[in-house]
């Protein structure tokens, strides 16, 4: 493969471990699966249940830089994006399945990567409800947007996974208009019941 953003061969060298161990999902390593890289994918996660994968696209080596790149995807260092792609869900075994976008850049993955490992403990977490409306405008009014992610949430799919920082951490996956799960990690009890109120 060509040369690997350093980021991702931080990520893979180790800096990813502890964040993808919280949930028992395994680093990628760097050239495997060989089936993978031989497809222009480098593997940065895999999933416990044997679901899916996280990668990243690049070229492969032959395709060389006199040849068009994979669509949309920046072929050489000096290309703007090179140094922070994008971040798919591709099939388990199957590099020639469609890829679904995770993650708008490898910066945004590697952030809530980080941020989802430790917002589980403690908190208050509930289960396929319904939404009330305007709850993520009320959110962004009072707490500071991170990144959202898309495709897939701890274990299965998803619309979006939305995540809020601030005097609570608040975690919400959604799909077809329901909260698969919504997780408040908060000491404050006033202020867990004041979200759980307009969580719904």
């Amino acid at each position: 493969m060509t040369s690997l953003p350093p980021a991702v061969v931080e990520w893979c060298s180790g800096r990813g471990a502890a964040a993808v161990a919280s949930n028992g999902n395994s680093l990628g390593v760097l050239g495997e699966p060989v089936t993978f890289a031989e497809h222009g994918l480098q593997v940065v996660e895999t999933d416990s249940q044997g679901c899916c994968r996280w990668v990243v696209r690049v070229p492969s080596e032959p395709l060389g830089y006199e040849q068009e790149p994979l669509p949309g995807i920046p072929a050489r260092p000096d290309e703007p994006g090179w140094a922070d792609p994008p971040v798919w869900i591709a099939d388990m075994d199957d590099p020639e399945a469609q890829l679904a976008l995770y993650a708008d850049s490898f910066s945004a993955y590697v952030l809530t990567s980080e941020w989802d490992a430790g917002v589980w403990d403690d908190a208050s977490a509930e289960f396929d409800h319904l939404l009330k409306p305007d709850v993520l405008d009320w959110l962004r009014e009072r707490f500071t947007e991170l990144p959202t992610t898309y495709a897939w949430a701890d274990n299965q799919g998803c619309d979006a996974t939305y995540r809020f920082d601030g005097p609570a951490k608040i975690l919400i996956a959604v799909g077809g208009g329901i909260a698969l799960y919504s997780v408040v990690h908060t000491d404050d009890p006033q202020l867990l019941a004041e979200i759980r109120t307009v969580l719904g």
